[in-house]
């Protein structure tokens, strides 16, 4: 048995990968989240790590997770996360206008989880058929 080797278990942040998708110098990223870029550029190459805090603002930017970006997950989105996050934004009052903005958050909040099983439902399905459709497959 080989040595336990922790570098085979690092996983590397996103930052850099999410803003070249948006096509953002690390000047534009910083003066758009309140981040200076030196600093910025230390995240990304992990010389730095951000806080907590600081991960949520930059997930938040994205529209990504913390964890993914973060390097910790493959899943762009986490529907608890996701949740939270709205839960976050919501206010509880008397004023009808603003229980309305709730209702409405209410609604979007469970078509993104809805929304998200229905997609790992679809690929489930897609797995299953594939496996199916494989000469080597036996179903007793």
């Amino acid at each position: 048995m080989s040595e336990f080797d922790p570098r085979m278990y690092h996983h590397h942040n996103r930052i850099k990968e999410l803003r070249k998708e948006k096509g953002l110098t690390l000047k534009e990223l910083g003066h758009k989240v309140g981040i200076r870029d030196n600093t910025l550029s230390q995240y990304e190459t992990e010389k730095r790590n951000p806080k907590l805090e600081i991960w949520e603002k930059l997930a938040d930017f994205f529209g990504v997770s913390t964890s993914y970006i973060q390097g910790l997950s493959y899943e762009r989105v986490d529907p608890y996360e996701t949740t939270m996050n709205e839960l976050k934004k919501m206010r509880f009052n008397d004023d009808p206008e603003k229980d309305k903005v709730l209702h409405e958050q209410f609604e979007n909040l469970f078509e993104n989880i809805i929304g998200y099983y229905n997609e790992k439902i679809d690929e489930l399905g897609s797995a299953i058929g594939n496996i199916q459709g494989d000469d080597d497959y036996f179903e007793p």
